[in-house]
């Protein structure tokens, strides 16, 4: 049984095997928070804690949950010869496992011209929708 938390500093008490093994199903803060039955801000606070219990038990279910997930997503692309199977299974292992792609320097080469005046620029700068306004008047 678990122990409901007052709101005035006493811990809510969690099945610590139950909260590895839904998340190792890819349960989200909110869903554990409703089979809980405490807030999503009871499990983000514990989550917060990386030396808590229930964080560490988190932690070694979401390694399970993201192991299969890549497993699958390899085996997937490993067997398969549909050119959007990689698609899809990329933006699956983005989006459940925070995976992304690394940045990529762009080299910008060339010049830039500039055909407005200063003074155009300073009108356009105080009143960008070119309504008449200025950017004070807008305040109001």
């Amino acid at each position: 049984m678990q122990n409901r938390g007052n709101g005035r500093g006493t811990p809510f008490e969690f099945d610590l095997a139950r909260v590895e093994e839904l998340a190792a199903e890819g349960y989200s803060q909110s869903m554990l928070a409703g089979e809980f039955g405490c807030s999503a801000r009871t499990i983000r606070n514990r989550l917060a804690k990386e030396d808590d219990e229930f964080a560490l038990a988190h932690a070694r279910g979401l390694a399970r949950f993201q192991g299969e997930i890549l497993a699958a997503v390899m085996a997937v692309i490993r067997d398969s010869a549909h050119p959007d199977h990689g698609k899809v299974l990329m933006l699956a292992a983005k989006t459940q496992l925070g995976w992304v792609e690394p940045a990529r320097p762009v080299k910008i080469e060339g010049t830039i011209e500039h055909r407005r005046s200063a003074d155009d620029l300073m009108r356009m700068a105080a009143d960008p929708d070119n309504d008449g306004r200025s950017v004070p008047d807008r305040l109001h």
